[in-house]
């Protein structure tokens, strides 16, 4: 193999070949390599026999460009990459050591597990590399994922360092399915942090966990009573079945704390990787002796002698716990998450090489008890620096063979726990056993300085008799409200009711926006939105400035106000002005004309304008051209209608006075006042007539007019 060359590499020995990827030991061409050096390194490419996919080869060195801007000690660093013989390839840096997988089937075949000490170093600085990783700028969403977190891509090495390898799975390493991905969900930070908690329950349990189903996992915290509270709590939180109950982000938070000596945890977990042979491989030896030096440098070394198990001296093992007796499983599936979402009581490890458990030992898994609480664990999730995680608590098994288990978590964490309206002595994270069965319980929290949460309703399952009921509380937020002077009427969203200052408002939820109107008189009003957060002031003082109220009347009402060119409503209006200052105050209406005043406000209190408009015909109105249509057409008709009344009136006024003049003469001639009187009849007639018709051309005007009007009030500019 020595002879073989790619790109800027000489190929040493295959590490694999699969059908999608070739993983090589080489090392660099000093001809090539970076300073002259044969750096040793892990060449990965794509086979020859594949056939082009250029999207999958643009997806790879899109991986490779992200992954190659990751530098951090606890990733395994891309050093290059590029395309050679038509093949994409990365090398990445080349790390001697164990993966956790290696370590924990070890501690199987010696009986033993972890020592917390060496598993809260691990999980700090994977919580590390991860936080780098998921903090990282990307051009897609997708790249700050790491996308393959799992026992089979941490590297443990001699000099006590934790490196998280796979990214993209580049070099085809697999890791741990969360659940929401076997359901089309897409990866993110967030299926990082369930594969980082099953590979610290891994590490916990001391043997491989193939079949990730919250059982499972529990089991592997339940057999640890040596554990601190704080890792207890990472393992639930990470592991949370639904993606929205786990962190957003990682924080080592409490866990630095355990801490207390990392260079002697280093040193713990170089020994335990010593005592497996790390490095005595043939091709690691080999690179390792034609190496200058290791790239990049080494960020811990601490040296170790050789050692073979069990633990190095110092260290107490961990025993392997006998299955506690029978009660249901801590976590279920059904009803632990949103409405609509199903979800797999298993979660599997996408492992090719390895099988899942035989079907006896599931069944077992599936009753055995889970002694501990379940709480989502406040370690990583934002909440008040004051509030530190909290222990959960631990009921006995026998007490979980009574009636169900009911957890119930918050966030934050030590809120009183209402079921059906009465008060639990125990705060969240709280687990109470002995719980009906089958039957609907409304669950509620509370806790001082947030808002109380809704009632969820929870029926814990006669099957496995296990409930959950999660809440996100709101943090609630306290203002007041003072001004100078004292004693000024406000009103919050407008509401009627007001109330004088000092003045403090009622709790706001975070993130609630308020208007707060602050109006007195002789003052000049003031208006504050207030954005309830941690950023906002809780005392906010207005300093009011002295103002005369003006009354604004017009004739006819509703015209607009105008003071200074600023449209402040229609009359009657009230509205106060600032003392000193001249302003001037313009009423205007469309179609009456336009009414202009200048007044300087000298003293506090009221002046009444009273503005008169007159009414403008519509021919003085600005119209447009189908308006001055109609307007000739209805304007015609009135005044033809008016001619006809007119004259019919007339002709009414002789046929009366003919009839009149009949009525009187001496000799009555009865045909001739016949007559006038058919003649009084019909101008009566023709005068009805005329009547209707010009009614009925002035309703039409009016109705015109209202319609000019109308359109002139949406457009009207003063």
């Amino acid at each position: 193999m020595s002879s073989v060359r790619f790109a800027a590499f000489e190929l040493v020995a295959p590490v694999s070949t699969g059908p999608d990827l070739e993983v090589y030991l080489a090392r660099w061409d000093p001809a090539q390599a970076p300073g002259g050096r044969a750096w040793p390194v892990r060449l990965i490419r794509r086979p020859p026999e594949n056939p082009p996919d250029p999207a999958a080869d643009a997806a790879f060195l899109a991986a490779a460009r992200q992954a190659a801007g990751l530098r951090h000690p606890s990733l395994v660093a891309t050093l290059a990459s590029g395309v050679a013989e038509g093949r994409p390839w990365v090398a990445q840096e080349l790390v001697v050591g164990v993966t956790v997988t290696d370590l924990v089937e070890a501690l199987a075949r010696a009986g033993q597990a972890a020592p917390p000490d060496v598993v809260v170093l691990v999980a700090v600085r994977l919580i590390e590399a991860l936080n780098h990783v998921h903090g990282a700028e990307a051009p897609e969403p997708a790249l700050q994922a790491h996308g393959a977190v799992g026992p089979d891509t941490v590297w443990l090495t001699r000099r006590g360092e934790v490196k998280l390898d796979g990214y993209r799975s580049l070099d085809g390493a697999s890791g741990v399915v969360a659940p929401e991905l076997l359901f089309g969900g897409l990866p993110g930070p967030r299926a990082d942090l369930f594969g980082l908690g099953a590979t610290i329950a891994e590490l916990l349990h001391g043997r491989p966990l193939p079949e990730y189903g919250q059982v499972v996992l529990q089991k592997a915290l339940v057999e640890r009573p040596d554990l601190p509270a704080p890792l207890v709590a990472l393992v639930q939180a990470l592991t949370a079945p639904y993606p929205e109950q786990r962190p957003a982000r990682g924080g080592s938070g409490e866990l630095d704390l355990l801490l207390a000596d990392p260079v002697a945890a280093a040193g713990t977990l170089g020994q335990w990787v010593e005592a497996l042979g790390a490095g005595e491989r043939p091709a690691a030896r080999l690179l390792a002796e034609v190496a200058d030096a290791p790239y990049p440098p080494p960020t811990v070394g601490v040296p170790a002698p050789r050692l073979t198990l069990p633990l190095p001296q110092g260290h107490k093992a961990a025993p392997v716990v006998a299955p506690v007796e029978p009660a249901p499983a801590l976590l279920s599936f059904e009803g632990s998450g949103p409405p609509g979402r199903p979800m797999p009581d298993v979660v599997t490890r996408n492992r090719s090489s390895e099988g899942g458990l035989p079907a006896w030992l599931m069944v077992m898994m599936g009753i055995l008890s889970v002694v501990g609480a379940v709480a989502l664990g406040q370690l990583f999730v934002s909440h008040d620096p004051e509030e530190p995680a909290r222990p959960p608590a631990r009921p006995t098994a026998a007490a979980l063979t009574r009636g169900g288990t009911l957890t119930v978590i918050s966030d934050p964490p030590g809120a009183t726990v209402y079921v059906d309206g009465t008060p639990r002595q125990q705060e969240t994270p709280a687990t109470f056993t002995g719980e009906p069965t089958g039957k609907p319980l409304k669950i509620h929290v509370a806790r001082e300085g947030y808002a109380s949460s809704e009632v969820q309703e929870v029926t814990i399952s006669g099957t496995t008799k296990v409930a959950q009921a999660s809440f996100r509380l709101k943090r609630m937020y306290r203002y007041r409200v003072e001004t100078e002077p004292p004693g000024v009427e406000i009103s919050v969203q407008g509401r009627n009711a007001r109330v004088k200052t000092p003045v403090e408002l009622e709790p706001l939820i975070a993130g609630e926006r308020v208007t707060v109107d602050v109006v007195g008189e002789g003052w000049m009003p003031e208006q504050l939105e207030l954005v309830a957060s941690a950023r906002t002031a809780t005392v906010v003082r207005l300093a009011l400035r002295p103002a005369r109220t003006l009354v604004v009347e017009s004739t006819p009402a509703g015209a607009e106000v105008l003071i200074d060119g600023v449209r402040v409503g229609r009359t009657p209006l009230e509205r106060a002005v600032p003392l000193g200052a001249p302003v001037e105050v313009v009423v205007v209406r469309p179609d009456s004309g336009r009414w202009t005043k200048r007044v300087v406000p000298r003293a506090v209190g009221r002046e009444v304008l009273k503005a008169r408009l007159q009414l403008l015909p519509l021919s003085k109105l600005p119209l447009d051209a189908q308006e001055r249509d109609d307007l000739a057409r209805v304007q015609a008709r009135l005044q033809a209608a008016l001619r006809t009344l007119s004259k019919a009136r007339a002709e009414q006024k002789v046929a009366e006075r003919k009839v009149a003049s009949f009525q009187h003469q001496r000799t009555l001639d009865l045909s001739a006042l016949e007559e006038a009187k058919d003649a009084r009849e019909a101008a009566a007639e023709r005068a009805a007539l005329a009547e209707s018709e010009r009614d009925t051309a002035r309703a039409e005007e009016e109705e015109l007019r209202r319609a000019i009007l109308q359109r002139l009030e949406q457009v009207f500019e003063p």
